[in-house]
């Protein structure tokens, strides 16, 4: 009964019927309950907290995802636990609840190392540094990265491991150290040529863009984001070309080169403005009254 409940509760997810999806989801929980099936209670308590998460019921997700790790607690089911942490640590990081989210993460990657699950494993180091990371405190984001770097060297999915030397890039550039970021990205940028990952080398050119302004070389900083946003527009990637442009834009101010500045703000505001992307647009329209009020 309760296996028929869960696909039609699929059925209807697949459907875009998330209302209904719970309603099913719930009925199948209380016949667990009424059986006394931990085990399927614990499933469907964290079936039902993502769904909760896709009607935006963040406080019910919470309370299933925690029933479903008080459940797998006294279970021992160390995968299932994993997961659950692992979700419901990402949930409390979109609220800005990041004590809890780290303590979650940390429990979640505990399992995953013990258990040899690298996949996982990446993915809570990445959750980590990205908390880390917004605490400021960038030497454990580097130290986590560094570990995330590790375990990515032995996939095969190099890409990956792109990325991850990509995240450790922007980790040491914040910490004012661009010589060792560059000195990552240049491994980046050789894996994403390997491929053929265009996008990819695209991300690395801007990002090696900025790094180059915060060396003071403003001549190969130009080179660099110009490539980028030549690839960005050929992909028709607006949001990074958005990015290339303010990123332009902030390093002819710094070269006092006031109208190319003010040329580049304007193309990143019209194309975070066709984006949607309401917090950049607005740190935009801040930086070009900025530059204007310097003008004479």
């Amino acid at each position: 009964m309760t296996g028929s409940a869960f696909k039609t509760s699929e059925g209807h997810v697949e459907t875009g019927e998330i209302d209904v999806a719970v309603a099913m989801r719930l009925k199948a929980l209380k016949i667990n309950q009424a059986l006394g099936s931990r085990m399927g209670i614990a499933n469907d308590s964290g079936r039902l907290a993502a769904l909760y998460i896709r009607q935006g019921d963040l406080d019910q997700a919470e309370k299933m995802f925690s029933q479903a790790i008080e459940i797998e607690q006294s279970l021992g089911r160390s995968d299932n636990l994993a997961r659950h942490c692992a979700d419901l640590a990402r949930l409390n990081l979109s609220r800005g609840n990041l004590d809890r989210a780290e303590n979650l993460v940390r429990q979640s990657l505990e399992i995953d190392l013990a258990s040899g699950c690298r996949e996982k494993a990446a993915q809570s180091y990445r959750d980590l540094a990205k908390i880390m990371g917004l605490r400021d405190d960038l030497e454990e984001a580097e130290n986590l990265l560094l570990g995330l770097v590790e375990i990515e060297k032995g996939h095969s999915d190099k890409k990956s491991l792109a990325e991850a030397l990509g995240r450790l890039a922007a980790v040491r550039l914040r910490r004012g150290a661009p010589a060792q970021a560059e000195n990552v990205l240049a491994q980046a940028e050789q894996i994403y040529r390997e491929l053929d990952d265009t996008s990819g080398m695209a991300d690395t050119q801007g990002h090696l863009g900025i790094v180059y302004s915060a060396q003071d070389r403003a001549d190969q900083a130009e080179a660099a984001l110009i490539s980028a946003l030549q690839i960005n527009t050929a992909l028709n990637r607006k949001a990074h070309q958005a990015d290339n442009y303010g990123n332009l834009a902030n390093l002819y101010w710094s070269q006092g080169l006031l109208t190319e500045a003010g040329s580049c703000y304007d193309k990143a505001l019209s194309l975070f403005r066709e984006t949607g992307n309401r917090a950049k647009t607005r740190k935009v329209l801040e930086l070009r009254d900025s530059l204007q009020a310097t003008q004479p």
